[in-house]
């Protein structure tokens, strides 16, 4: 009996169109901070800084406003010219570059096989039997008596040498070989 085959056709972008989706988020971050960081370059006569709040939240009172006139709406238009740029730039690479197509085939399932069996049947460990768990939990257990007994060995032999009353003499140092000296005689 031939095997059913199912197809589908699975889209990847190119490299450049990668490329314009990473200038276009950056300048969508750029909006982000453009909209929501405030503003605080604002000098009044005296010289203090005056903040002047965000695009998003400009000052309300009519001092804040008389002061700050209309800085908050040029970071409110810097935002709006970021995600402007970003989107369209994520568009036009995504036009110019396109993507990759290609068709893979599997194995069809058949819909009235599976309609009877619950979900979980197709896990593969549901399958397995429960005294696997025990198996394992066995597996640990030993390997876990073996690390305790290399332990215990190590520190023994550590213990066996911080009991040995050994004095240790330094060498002698060696003199130089003066060969020549023999020759002059």
């Amino acid at each position: 009996m031939p095997e059913d085959l199912e197809t589908r056709t699975v889209m990847t972008p190119r490299t450049g169109t990668k490329i314009c989706i990473l200038i276009g988020l950056a300048f969508l971050v750029a909006a982000v901070y453009f909209y929501f960081v405030p503003v605080t370059g604002v000098r009044t006569d005296s010289g203090s800084v005056f903040g002047c709040g965000t695009a998003a939240n400009p000052a309300s009172s009519t001092f804040a406003k008389g002061t700050c006139y209309r800085v908050t709406d040029v970071e409110k238009y810097r935002a709006l010219a970021s995600a402007a740029i970003g989107i369209l730039t994520i568009v036009l690479g995504a036009v110019m570059f396109g993507v990759d197509r290609r068709t893979e085939t599997r194995r069809a399932r058949h819909t009235e096989a599976y309609a009877d069996r619950p979900r979980s049947a197709d896990r593969r460990w549901d399958d397995e039997p429960r005294d696997r768990r025990q198996d394992d939990r066995e597996d640990r257990e030993d390997r876990d008596e073996r690390d305790r007994e290399a332990r215990d060995r190590d520190d023994d032999r550590k213990h066996d040498r911080d009991d040995r009353d050994v004095v240790r003499t330094p060498r002698p140092r060696r003199s130089p070989r003066r060969d020549w000296d023999d020759d002059r005689d």
